[in-house]
């Protein structure tokens, strides 16, 4: 399942990449996500002057779908996975993977790569939000893509929602 989120943010695309990996950008960010617990950058290492590799740690409350409520009491208090991000900063773009913690008979199960794209616009920049993912799970998958997507596009509309007032 491909998912996709753009916002025009009045900022040259140069100052909204350095926001992007900012701690300032992970502090405003959380208030606005639904059920995130906690959001924090667990790692960042420069690998040279135009590529930065960073790893966001969220853990957020369980909220499992209409038809697998009565799995509720099986299903843990939260659920933890890190988003790690290649950035060429050169070029405005992130590429990322979002990593579950969860048994590897799970996250084998599970794939998934995305990218984050700063462009030059008119306006100022465009900020584009991709993720596709799969989740192959005989009888179940296109249904838990789908509970996944409508959570994904939540925080995608967030993350826009953030950068577009940061920059008014």
């Amino acid at each position: 399942m491909k998912l996709e989120r753009s916002v025009i943010v009045k900022a040259p695309p140069e100052q909204v990449v350095r926001y992007l990996t900012s701690a300032d950008y992970i502090r405003d960010l959380v208030p606005h996500l639904d059920g995130i617990r906690s959001l924090e950058e667990h790692s960042r290492q420069v690998v040279n002057s135009a590529t930065l590799e960073q790893t966001l740690r969220f853990e957020a409350a369980t909220k499992l779908p209409g038809f697998l409520k009565k799995y509720e009491g099986k299903a843990p208090e939260s659920v933890v996975w890190e988003e790690r991000v290649r950035w060429d900063l050169e070029r405005g773009q992130g590429r990322f993977e979002i990593v579950p913690e969860a048994p590897a008979h799970w996250r084998d199960r599970y794939s998934n790569q995305g990218q984050l794209q700063v462009q030059k616009h008119p306006a100022g920049s465009q900020l584009t939000h991709v993720l596709d993912f799969k989740i192959q799970l005989f009888g179940l998958g296109k249904v838990i893509e789908k509970a996944l997507a409508s959570e994904i596009e939540l925080i995608f509309e967030a993350r826009n929602d953030v950068v577009r007032k940061h920059f008014g």
